[in-house]
C-alpha cells in the first residue's frame, strides 16, 4: 500500500494493548509482574500500555506501591465499549465486501466497517519479515503486502485484506464451541488400528492457503528457531485459556508434556508448564536418544515418524490416572500422539479417555477428507 495511507494503520504497541486487555480479562485480576511473565512483554511496555488503557477507562487498579492488582472496569465488563464480536463480523464479512466495493474510494478510510477491519486485522496478523523484524495487526499485514507487490496501490490493498477475512472466515468454520479445531476423525482416518487416542485438538492452523503462518504458527516457529522466549512466552498466553478451560471441562487429572529430542535453554515445552501452572499431576515422558539424535521434523514421512516416536517413554506410576491430556506444539503427522497414547495406555497410567491438543496443526488434519494430516517439517 502507498506510504501517504501508513496513517490509518494502528500503531504496534495497540496491539500490545489488546494482549494486556485480553491477559487481565482471562485473569481477573493481576499484578504488573504477573502480566510481564505470562505476556513476555517488556516492562517498560507493560507500564506504558497499563497507563493508556487506565486513560481510556479499559481496566482499573486496586492497591498501592508495590502492591497493585490490574481488573478490568465495569464499562469493558459489561461491553458498553466500542468493541465489537468478531464472530458476528466474520459471518458477515461476505456484506461487508459488497458495501465497500460501493464505497467511493475517498470515503473508505473514513468509514466504521473499515476501522472494524483494521481492529479486526490488527488482532490476528502478526508478520515477521526476512530481516528479523516484528510487525503486529495492519501494520504487519501492510509489510507483507508490499513484500508481495511493492507497487501496491491503496485500494488493491484494501481488496487483499478482504480477500484475507474471507479466507480466515473459510477456517473459522473449524474451531468448536471450545474454541479448539477438532481433528479426531482425521486423526482416526489417519491410525485406523490405534484404538488408544480419544480426541485430538489444535488451537489453531499453523497456516492458511496463500496468506501462509498464522499469528500463532509465527510465534511458534521463530519462537522455537530462534529461541526468543517472548515470543514463546506469548505464544503460551494466547493458547492458555483454552488449554485451562479445557482441563476443566472434561475433568483432566493428568497432563504429559511430549519431550523435545535436542536440549536447548528455552524449551517451548517447559515455557508452556510453567505458564500453565497446573495443579493436577504431570505424568513425566522421556525420549530416549540413541546414537544420533533425530528429530520428528526432519522426518518426512508418517510411518518413519511412528518408529522416531517410539523411543518416548512413559515413566511408571503408582497413580493411576482416569483422564490424561497429551500436549504437544504442532500435530506434524499425528504419530507422537498416536505413539504416547497407546503407551499410557499400555502402561495402565491412564485408565480413562485420553486426550491430545496441539499448539498449532495441518489444514489437511481438518479442511480435505481425502487427505492425510500434512508432515509439518519446520516446527
Amino acid at each position: 500500500m502507498q506510504p501517504q495511507h501508513s496513517k490509518i494503520v494502528t500503531p504496534k504497541k495497540q496491539s500490545y494493548r489488546q494482549i494486556i486487555l485480553d491477559f487481565i480479562h482471562d485473569h481477573y485480576e493481576v499484578s504488573p509482574k504477573e502480566i510481564i511473565i505470562g505476556t513476555g512483554i517488556s516492562q517498560q511496555t507493560i507500564h506504558n500500555n497499563l497507563k493508556k488503557l487506565i486513560e481510556q477507562g479499559l481496566i482499573t487498579k486496586k492497591g498501592s506501591s508495590l502492591d497493585i492488582v490490574y481488573l478490568l472496569s465495569e464499562s469493558k465488563k459489561s461491553g458498553e465499549t466500542d468493541d465489537f464480536d468478531f464472530d458476528v463480523f466474520l459471518r458477515s464479512v461476505d456484506e461487508i465486501v459488497i458495501e465497500f466495493e460501493n464505497l467511493d474510494t475517498t470515503k473508505v478510510q473514513e468509514s466504521i466497517l473499515y476501522k472494524q477491519v483494521n481492529q479486526f486485522i490488527d488482532t490476528s496478523y502478526l508478520y515477521i519479515s526476512p530481516d528479523g523484524h516484528i510487525w503486529q495487526g495492519v501494520q504487519g499485514f501492510i509489510q507483507w503486502a508490499n513484500r508481495i507487490n511493492p507497487n501496491i496501490t491503496f485500494k488493491e490493498g484494501v481488496k487483499m485484506m478482504f480477500e484475507y477475512l474471507s479466507t480466515i472466515k473459510k477456517f473459522h468454520q473449524y474451531f468448536g464451541y471450545n474454541g479448539l479445531i477438532n481433528a479426531t476423525t482425521k486423526f482416526q482416518a489417519s491410525f485406523p488400528t490405534n484404538n488408544y487416542l480419544d480426541e485430538v485438538y489444535y488451537c489453531d492452523f499453523y497456516s492458511i492457503e496463500r496468506f501462509g503462518k498464522t499469528k500463532l504458527g509465527n510465534l511458534m516457529l521463530y519462537g522455537k528457531q530462534s529461541q526468543n522466549k517472548q515470543l514463546i512466552q506469548i505464544a503460551c498466553a494466547m493458547v492458555r485459556p483454552l488449554i485451562m478451560d479445557f482441563i476443566r471441562e472434561n475433568k483432566i487429572d493428568a497432563v504429559a508434556f511430549v519431550p523435545p529430542t535436542i536440549d536447548r535453554q528455552v524449551q517451548f515445552m517447559n515455557e508452556l508448564a510453567n505458564n500453565l501452572n497446573l495443579d493436577i499431576a504431570v505424568i513425566k515422558l522421556k525420549k530416549l536418544v540413541n546414537q544420533v539424535a533425530v528429530q520428528q521434523k526432519t522426518i518426512k514421512t508418517a510411518p518413519d515418524r511412528i518408529v522416531n516416536a517410539e523411543n518416548i517413554v512413559v515413566e511408571m506410576t503408582a497413580t493411576k490416572y482416569h483422564n490424561v491430556l497429551i500436549i504437544d506444539d504442532a500435530v506434524g503427522s499425528g504419530s507422537t500422539f498416536a505413539v504416547v497414547a497407546k503407551k499410557l495406555r499400555l502402561k495402565k497410567v491412564a485408565v480413562g479417555k485420553i486426550f491430545a491438543i496441539a499448539i498449532v496443526g495441518s489444514a489437511n488434519g481438518v479442511v480435505d477428507n481425502s487427505k492425510k494430516f500434512d508432515v509439518v517439517n519446520e516446527v
